[in-house]
């Protein structure tokens, strides 16, 4: 490939070909020299001046480059634009019959003029009558309802742990350790009434001070901290009256007929109230360490002579000694029915501090 001619050639080979057809004539040498300098200068200065424009372009183009560099290195990066979480807005339920499982914290219970039941299937129910109001603060293997006004009435499927159904009443707290118990909320005062097994009642985050047995009623402060408790005296005795013979010496005596063992219901009003003992016997005589909480599961029996005396308590796996001779002492000399054989009740109780 050729190298194109320089500007100083082409100039030469314009200026050949004006003369070669122009008429001949005398040539002044000078000025052709004059011409051709200034023709030269000229073509010389354009193209510096091309070179100096491409040059200032070369330079721009980098200044530009070194601004956008720096632009980009110095430009705050993009803030992604600002989350907003609402709250979840509250539902208030109603009606017949609520699906307790589906509850969540954010809904409310509300009982206008007919009750509402709440079920949590195969766990307990409970019914707010009209004018009620509860939360369900937990949902699953434990129950935790917040009554905020009103009467709340549950059941709860016998279960080996403790304390599965818990109301909070204001700052009282009432836990489960039996089956079916009422609670009514006022603006100062809680009472409580267990229909069957044992409640024990409080104040929130502190150990239980009181536990009712079936058939007593209790009347407690809104801070669980103080009140007291009304013994139903068939429970608390757990007797009842045979017939007495007659005090006519003329009518004939009727033997009095006993049956073969005490009824259920009494071994059972029994053996609650045995649990309950020995639930407060366990929390007053295991020493524990500061935030150590301790659970015990032992297989208890309660046992009745043909006399109807209690014959006594005992426990698999054992107690501790001081526990047992607590309860035992607690327990007193309840008198049954008299049997002909006597009899016994087996429960599972959950101790815990």
């Amino acid at each position: 490939m050729t190298e194109p001619n320089p500007p100083e050639s082409q100039l030469l080979d314009q200026l050949a070909e004006e003369f070669r057809d122009a008429p001949a004539a005398e040539i002044d040498f000078e000025a052709l020299e004059h011409r051709i300098v200034a023709r030269l200068e000229q073509e010389q200065s354009r193209s510096r001046r091309r070179t100096m424009f491409a040059g200032g372009l070369s330079l721009a183009a980098a200044a530009a480059a070194v601004l956008f560099l720096g632009s980009a290195r110095t430009a705050p990066e993009p803030t992604a634009a600002p989350v907003i979480v609402t709250a979840p807005a509250e539902r208030v339920l109603s009606g017949a019959e609520v699906n307790g499982n589906g509850l969540s914290r954010t809904d409310r219970v509300v009982a206008t003029a007919t009750p509402v039941h709440v079920v949590h299937a195969k766990h307990s129910e409970w019914t707010l009558a009209p004018g009620g109001k509860a939360r369900a603060l937990e949902v699953g293997a434990r129950v935790v309802v917040a009554l905020e006004s009103g009467v709340l009435a549950a059941k709860v499927v016998p279960q080996e742990k403790p304390e599965t159904f818990v109301v909070e009443a204001k700052d009282a707290r009432i836990a489960v350790h039996g089956t079916d118990f009422r609670v009514v909320l006022k603006s100062d005062a809680v009472s409580v009434d267990v229909r069957e097994g044992v409640v024990a009642v409080g104040p929130r985050g502190e150990k239980p001070r009181w536990f009712l047995n079936a058939g007593d009623k209790g009347s407690f402060d809104v801070s669980g901290k103080t009140g007291s408790v009304e013994r139903d005296s068939a429970t608390a005795s757990a007797t009842e009256t045979m017939q007495a013979p007659s005090a006519d010496n003329t009518a004939p005596h009727r033997p009095v007929v006993l049956g073969p063992a005490p009824s259920a219901t009494e071994l059972r009003a029994l053996s609650d109230r045995a649990a309950s003992v020995a639930i407060q016997c366990f929390g007053q005589h295991v020493n524990l360490e500061a935030g150590v909480r301790i659970t015990a599961k032992s297989e208890m029996t309660v046992r009745v002579g043909p006399d109807g005396r209690l014959g006594g308590v005992s426990f698999e796996p054992p107690l501790a000694p001081q526990v047992q001779s607590c309860v035992q002492s607690r327990l007193g000399a309840p008198k049954l029915s008299a049997s002909r054989n006597g009899g016994k009740h087996q429960q599972t109780v959950w101790l815990s501090p």
